[in-house]
């Protein structure tokens, strides 16, 4: 009938990491409907969680330890932890695996939004704290969670002098090199994400 698709044929196209993040987000009980949109959903999820570890990483080594919170901080302390107890919550509730995953990805929101906008070290480091909680359950990241972020200087210095030096020409209307650098960059999987003052970047893990 051709209704069935061997995991070695799966993975020329789909890393295995996407397809276990596919099955380990939906419940248990309920039948899968096997189609490329869910895969390629699956392996977008993925890519986002990996860089939210990756921004964590790097924000642990650039923010400093505060001594307090501000009311807004400490009122997203509470958030995280809100989102903590959901994720057990749904998991407790007969392993609502799909639910379990909606509050990660709402903890991966905060992460590149509010989180990143203003970081402050404890926020940041619950935040990385969890996903790797998270992580024991997906089981998805383990080669980011492989290095400690202090591990990582190196690289990471090395990366973040090449995209200070591409901003300059993009400054001065380079835009030759400039795009050159990011295409070259992106040959060696690491990922520029340009905004509007600033320029992120993700290491892209290779299938």
């Amino acid at each position: 009938l051709r209704n069935i698709v061997p995991l070695r044929e799966l993975f020329k196209e789909y890393e295995p990491m996407a397809v276990r993040l596919w099955l380990a987000t939906a419940h248990y009980r309920t039948i899968l409907s096997f189609t490329d949109d869910a895969l390629r959903q699956a392996k977008s999820n993925l890519e986002r969680l990996r860089r939210a570890v990756q921004l964590l990483k790097r924000l642990l080594r650039e923010v400093e330890p505060d001594p307090r919170l501000t009311d807004e901080q400490v009122s997203l302390f509470r958030k995280l932890s809100e989102i903590r107890s959901r994720f057990y919550e749904q998991m407790d509730r007969d392993f609502n695996a799909s639910g379990a995953f909606s509050a990660v990805m709402e903890l991966v929101s905060l992460v590149f939004g509010r989180i990143s906008e203003s970081p402050a070290y404890s926020l940041v480091l619950k935040s990385y704290t969890m996903m790797e909680e998270f992580n024991r359950v997906l089981g998805v990241l383990d080669d980011e969670f492989k290095e400690t972020p202090r591990e990582l200087v190196r690289i990471d210095d090395l990366v973040d002098l090449i995209v200070e030096v591409r901003s300059i020409l993009r400054r001065q209307k380079n835009y030759e090199l400039s795009d050159y650098i990011r295409d070259r960059l992106s040959s060696l999987n690491i990922v520029l994400m340009d905004e509007k003052d600033k320029t992120r970047w993700f290491l892209k893990r290779s299938s």
